[in-house]
């Protein structure tokens, strides 16, 4: 199967829209930063409140190490996360306050790329995911 976005290539991250659906049902639609330097999804724990993955949905805690300094976080399953139109169900993702000068909800991990195939068409400005 194929999916795909256009990006800015002169942009300074991949910024994509991203659908994120919480245990009870509940959904946001949201902007991520695509970033395979990250293991593991996360989730601004402002906008994971705002659809019941607040600390109370918490399966444990994760630590993840950025450029500069160490986070804490806490780990939840988001029931339903789209991101180019492909849905992962019942996926783990990290939550923790990310700083407003990203401008985005979340950063999208290597989690969600694994056994994909990704093209970044700097030419075209898209993006394509393949599971082919």
């Amino acid at each position: 199967m194929k999916w795909g976005s256009p990006f800015d290539p002169s942009a300074e991250s991949f910024w994509v829209s991203a659908s994120v659906r919480g245990p009870k049902g509940l959904a946001d639609a949201l902007i991520f930063i695509l970033d395979p330097g990250t293991e593991m999804s996360i989730l601004d724990s402002r906008a994971a409140a705002r659809i019941g993955l607040d600390r109370s949905a918490s399966i444990g805690p994760v630590h993840f190490d950025g450029v500069s300094r160490s986070y804490k976080a806490y780990r939840v399953i988001a029931r339903e996360m789209q991101v180019f139109g492909r849905t992962m169900t019942d996926l783990e993702v990290a939550c923790s306050p990310l700083q407003r000068k990203f401008h985005a909800d979340g950063l999208i991990g290597l989690d969600f790329l694994r056994d994909m195939r990704v093209m970044l068409d700097f030419i075209d400005g898209r993006i394509t995911l393949t599971d082919e």
